[in-house]
């Protein structure tokens, strides 16, 4: 059983997130209230990657205490009304899978959080996809121990199922090694029947791979906020649930405005239970799990077919490029007209919007409903410009051309031998594909992105109303690890 970890920000405080596992006084503290509950496993949303999580990660796999880690952090992760797959994504998400890989206690990589929405939005899948994808093939590239890679999602009545399908279709080189279900569907007073739990686990009773209930624990008693009972934990540990889930987080860890905690953290720093955490605590001490032998295990090898595109999903099975600094970098040095370095956002979003408008603009082009994507979609909104300019600027053969008041310039297009390579694969409109494993030269900084909003699925980490949560016991996972 688990537990979603990750402080809310305090008021005034300077900076996107709090890195929970970089302070070894706040691990030990909490330490002590997880071994008290009996749980085994945190979720945690967001981690620093160039902070030490040592004395944190080893305290906690000494205490039996396993970790699953998100990949993405508030300004920089796939954003459900217009994703993408480049190498600024893939250069945070590798950076957390570098500094993490080696601990024996963490067992999986979310590689998204709902970004699936609703039906207005299952595009975003295909960039979620083309992210587990590249993270796998990273890991095996790195040649790193095995770790799961994983997606959580919403409890949408119309995606449930079709984003579950679409996860774990195809070979095991694109597809999840675990999917996880953000469910708030036990909502005081009700049953397993009532519920939705029954329903739930009709719904994956063929699934083919380990099943978590990535959040969980509904905290509206009879049609307002109250204290949770948690009258299904009994339920997770029994036959009727256990064939199928293995395990869930329990949202949230420490009190925020949702109400959602089980720990206050008071003005000295300490904490104290609510009265949540003992309930929990009371039904997970009389819990009995019905544990799988592996005598009796007979895992479902066979993927589900990948959904269909229908009026609840749009997602295609054709992924986004790998991600491809070089290419992106050739992208600049190969064009004649570039943008000056200190363009402002609206200054390029006006040349996009003439450019595209006045040549064909394929090869930066991105559409998880058709499949079709350009070969510099990877790329950062700069290089994108840079080759858009350079394709406008050789239609018309002249410096005005180039000059967009004062925004960009000519330039003498440089090809290094690797770049001439590139450029033939992809072809002058830029609709090539290149293959291989994603190659990030350098680690994309935070200055280098020209977005820097909030990039998530939905907003959790700002609201923070679905976010954290209570560790389960992930028989399921546990034992598709050791098999």
């Amino acid at each position: 059983m688990g537990v979603a970890y990750q402080q809310p920000l305090p008021h005034g405080y300077n900076g996107y997130y709090i890195d929970p596992l970089a302070n070894p006084r706040t691990c030990a503290r909490d330490l002590k209230f997880f071994k008290e509950l009996g749980i085994n496993t945190i979720r945690v949303y967001t981690i620093d990657p160039n902070l030490d999580h040592s004395h944190c990660m080893n305290l906690l796999a000494k205490n039996g205490i396993y970790v699953l880690l998100d990949l993405s952090e508030p300004r920089t992760s796939i954003i459900s009304i217009n994703p993408s797959w480049d190498v600024s994504l893939f250069s945070r998400y590798s950076q957390v899978i570098d500094s993490m890989h080696h601990y024996p206690n963490l067992i999986g990589f979310f590689a998204g959080n709902e970004v699936i929405l609703d039906t207005t939005n299952t595009h975003a899948a295909a960039f979620v996809k083309a992210a587990i994808r590249d993270i796998k093939a990273y890991i095996r590239h790195k040649n790193y121990r095995k770790v799961l890679v994983g997606y959580a999602a919403n409890d949408h009545q119309y995606t449930r199922i079709p984003s579950a399908n679409y996860f774990a279709c195809e070979h095991d080189s694109v597809a999840a090694d675990f999917f996880g279900i953000n469910i708030y569907e036990w909502c005081e007073p009700t049953t397993f029947e009532t519920s939705g739990y029954k329903d739930r686990v009709q719904d994956f009773s063929n699934y083919n791979i380990p099943l978590i209930l990535s959040e969980f624990g509904c905290n509206i008693v009879n049609g307002q906020v109250g204290t949770r009972t948690f009258n299904q934990i009994p339920y997770l540990y029994s036959q009727e649930m256990t064939y199928v889930f293995s395990g869930g987080i329990v949202y949230e860890w420490f009190q925020n405005v949702n109400s959602y905690g089980l720990v206050d953290v008071l003005d000295d720093g300490s904490v104290s239970p609510r009265e949540d955490y003992y309930h929990l605590k009371n039904k997970l001490s009389l819990a009995n799990p019905m544990l799988l032998r592996s005598s009796k295990y007979t895992p479902t090898d066979q993927p589900p077919e990948c959904p269909i595109n229908s009026q609840h999903w749009s997602a295609s099975n054709v992924l986004p490029p790998v991600p491809n600094s070089e290419l992106c970098a050739c992208a600049s040095s190969a064009s004649s007209c570039v943008s000056v370095s200190d363009i402002s956002d609206n200054e390029m979003a006006d040349i996009f919007s003439y450019v595209c408008s006045e040549i064909d603009c394929k090869g930066i082009s991105k559409n998880g409903e058709t499949g079709i994507y350009g070969a510099y979609s990877v790329c950062l909104p700069k290089d994108q410009l840079n080759f858009i300019l350079g394709l406008y600027h050789k239609k018309h053969n002249k410096d005005s051309a180039c000059f967009f008041k004062g925004s960009a310039f000519v330039t003498t297009p440089r090809f290094s031998k690797s770049c001439s390579s590139l450029l033939r694969i992809v072809g002058e409109d830029g609709s090539g594909r290149i293959s291989g494993p994603p190659y990030v030269t350098t680690h994309i900084s935070d200055t280098d992105r020209k977005d820097k909003d909030e990039s998530l699925g939905k907003n959790i980490y700002f609201k923070w109303e679905l976010l954290l949560g209570m560790c389960t016991i992930f028989i399921g996972i546990a034992f598709f690890i050791t098999a």
